[in-house]
């Protein structure tokens, strides 16, 4: 005796395809779209993929920084208060505010938070706000700003990485820093 699904097809007049045949097409077309599903992930990860930055060492008075090396205590205080202002009505907070609580939320999501940082100036309208690992850091720590304007040098800096997008900032995050060169140039700086 016939399966009850296969009564139906009996009933029609018509033999009843093998289970595998009938699932083939849709499997296929599963495969078809789990593969072209792959393919742009592939995609769209190879446009956050790092890459190459050039440019000099720049030194701003007051930045936007992190919390490496900074105080615990300090930080506890500093991360419950801009917590709160997170979970405030984005209503009731000023504009300054929801900028501070986008940048924090940024860094703090990217693991960039408690990272060292410095600027980098890749041409006369481009500055990035750079972090990286203090591996990374140590290669150009030692540079300071009096020291190279009295010598009339700079620093020069080529990196890997890639741009984080907070808001109105320019931000990298550095994986490596490939070269470090003290040339003959003018040092830019800002209060």
């Amino acid at each position: 005796m016939a399966a009850p699904g296969r009564l139906f097809f009996y009933l029609r007049g018509v033999p009843p395809r093998p289970i595998a045949k009938r699932w083939l097409p849709f499997m296929t077309r599963l495969t078809y779209i789990l593969a072209l599903g792959l393919i742009g992930l592939g995609l769209v990860s190879s446009t956050i993929e790092k890459r190459k930055f050039k440019g000099d060492l720049y030194f701003k008075l007051i930045s936007i920084g992190s919390f490496y090396q900074a105080d615990s205590l300090k930080v506890k205080k500093f991360e419950r208060t801009l917590d709160s202002l997170m979970r405030l009505d984005k209503g009731k907070l000023s504009k300054d505010d929801i900028e501070l609580v986008t940048i924090y939320g940024g860094l703090k999501k990217h693991g960039l938070i408690d990272k060292p940082v410095f600027d980098l100036r890749i041409d006369s309208t481009t500055t990035y706000i750079v972090y990286t690992s203090s591996t990374e850091f140590n290669k150009i720590k030692d540079f300071k700003r009096a020291d190279l304007i009295n010598e009339n040098k700079k620093v020069k800096i080529e990196l890997t990485g890639e741009i984080i997008n907070l808001g109105t900032l320019n931000v990298l995050s550095c994986s490596t820093i490939d070269k470090v060169e003290k040339v003959d140039g003018k040092t830019y700086w800002r209060k």
